[in-house]
């Protein structure tokens, strides 16, 4: 029985696999039905946590931008309207 590991099933998540573990996958996942469902499993959790880290890294943008932000309002000094 051909067993593909997991790690080279996070090469090819990651597009980083060669045209011989791309077949070897390919040939593991027509296999049989269970290995399939496994790879589409897989493929389902590994595109979840992308987006999750993209969405975190958007925040983490955002949030270091309202420091900034905050930084500079809290440092301005106020403008006195002064009557003479």
């Amino acid at each position: 029985m051909l067993r593909v590991k997991y790690i080279l099933l996070v090469k090819h998540f990651e597009g980083r696999a060669s045209k011989d573990e791309e077949q070897e996958i390919e040939l593991w996942r027509n296999e049989n039905i269970i290995n399939n469902l496994t790879y589409q499993r897989l493929k389902r959790v590994w595109e979840e946590d992308s987006k999750r880290e993209i969405v975190s890294e958007s925040q983490k943008e955002e949030k270091m931008w309202k420091n900034i932000f905050d930084k500079i309002i809290s440092e301005e000094k106020p403008v006195q309207v002064g009557s003479k």
